[in-house]
């Protein structure tokens, strides 16, 4: 079987890529991801994110292998593009209809909750 006929999850499965269980609660507390509540419960979480862990990286590491000498790099998977329309003013609604949908106004404008922080 050549390489290109093998089983993406076999290889990555099969490549040597250590992690120790300080490794993977060091890249959960640096995610924020919270393990478990008890003991055992977190040595299964940590032996199963190391698990996946590593088949993400010998994923990872297969993909770095690959002879892409000659290959185009592209933006999108496909050959799409953005349609541009020409940057015209069309039709607006009256600000009656406009304060008539929104959720608060005061006076003639719209009310908006407060999205700047105070620094605090």
């Amino acid at each position: 079987m050549n390489r290109s006929d093998a089983d993406p999850a076999s290889d990555a499965a099969n490549t040597a890529v250590e992690l120790s269980s300080a490794d993977v609660r060091k890249l959960a507390r640096l995610a924020r991801i919270r393990l478990a509540e008890g003991a055992v419960e977190e040595e299964q979480v940590v032996a199963r994110l190391g698990g996946e862990l590593r088949d993400v990286l010998g994923h990872i590491d297969r993909l770095q292998s690959l002879d892409v000498e000659g290959v185009e790099p592209m933006t999108r998977p496909h050959g799409g593009v953005n349609r541009l329309d020409p940057d015209e003013p069309g039709p607006t609604l009256d600000p009656e209809t406009l304060r008539a949908a929104a959720p608060a106004s005061e006076g003639p404008f719209i009310a908006v909750p407060k999205v700047l922080a105070d620094g605090s």
